[in-house]
């Protein structure tokens, strides 16, 4: 039997002061089944647009993780050349 949680209660606790506004859709994020938040209905398009954000979020990240990743490349290059001895 696949059994999910349903519903879910978080109120008056650390994580839900320190999510604030942002809790549904964290909490949505983690439980992607979960129906009621705090006696909330998650809508479809709550779930939706919560996906939608969490892809832009996720590719976001992943562009400037490669940007990162192909800035410490350069400067590896440059250190690289720079530590070379000059043609003859």
């Amino acid at each position: 039997m696949d059994e999910h949680v349903v519903s879910i209660n978080i109120l008056a606790n650390p994580a839900s002061d320190e999510l604030g506004e942002n809790l549904k859709k964290e909490v949505v994020w983690l439980l992607p089944h979960i129906c009621k938040i705090n006696k909330s209905p998650v809508t479809e398009e709550e779930r939706l647009a919560f996906e939608k954000e969490r892809l832009e979020k996720l590719a976001q990240e992943e562009k400037e993780r490669a940007e990162k990743e192909e800035e410490a490349r350069k400067e590896e290059e440059a250190k690289r050349l720079a530590e070379q001895p000059p043609p003859e």
